[in-house]
């Protein structure tokens, strides 16, 4: 009679290691599906974030620094003929580029300690619906400056009506955060114009034109404005 050989049994070694090969597989194939589907939406969100935080920091820090170091009568003069016409606007450009100076560096004192704090985006805020908004495991988000801040002061004049032109002095804002999440770490640029000072000026509307020096005047008091609705300039340009 013909015996046929009976089959080998794995031993229980080899079942675990298929198991665990099972196991590592579907880990890999798992964060690949997340790499190519979880990851841009993470990292779309947190890059909003990154600017909405370093942006608010920013505000925060020019807002000190007009509190403590500035005022708004020491950056500009408005200089005017005997009968009250406006003839010049004359910047203090060494009071301006201080306080500009300050701010930036409050700016990055403020970035540094943000990038101190820990943050977390709970997952379900990121993929699912509203109701799931605050739930879902905590997702590290770390935000950190790179290079300096930029504080350029720039000075604007913008048709308000008839007879009526806003100045304003701003600085814009201009830093680079790297945003860091697992899996991604990209760099983001933040910029923002922060206004330090405003006059609005009644009367007769003029034409303007500049001075490197800082001194905006000769102003046409018959001049029209109506051509041109906004001119704008960096001070520390020469």
């Amino acid at each position: 009679m013909t015996k046929f050989a009976q089959p080998t049994k794995w031993p229980w070694s080899r079942y675990l290691l298929l198991v665990l090969l099972l196991i590592t597989l579907s880990a890999v194939i798992a964060a690949m599906i997340i790499e190519k589907r979880v990851t841009p939406v993470l990292r779309a969100w947190a890059e909003t974030k990154a600017v909405n935080l370093a942006t608010e920091a920013i505000y925060s820090a020019v807002e000190e620094t007009m509190i403590e170091e500035a005022a708004v009568a020491d950056l500009a003069e408005i200089i005017m003929d005997d009968s009250g016409r406006i003839q010049a606007v004359k910047y203090n450009t060494a009071e301006i580029n201080r306080v500009s100076a300050t701010a930036a560096k409050k700016m990055l004192e403020h970035l540094r300690v943000l990038s101190s704090e820990q943050i977390t985006i709970p997952l379900g805020q990121i993929l699912g619906p509203d109701f799931l908004s605050g739930y879902g495991p905590g997702i590290p988000l770390k935000v950190v400056p790179v290079g300096a801040v930029s504080a350029a002061p720039v000075s604007s004049f913008t048709s308000a009506g008839i007879n009526q032109t806003i100045h304003r002095l701003y600085l814009d804002i201009q830093v680079e955060m790297r945003v860091v999440i697992p899996l991604s770490n990209t760099i983001t640029p933040v910029t923002a114009r922060i206004p330090i000072a405003e006059d609005i000026f009644i009367g007769a509307v003029p034409s303007w034109y500049f001075a490197p020096s800082g001194l905006v005047g000769g102003f046409d008091q018959d001049g029209d404005f109506s051509g041109s609705q906004k001119i704008e300039f960096r001070l520390n340009e020469p």
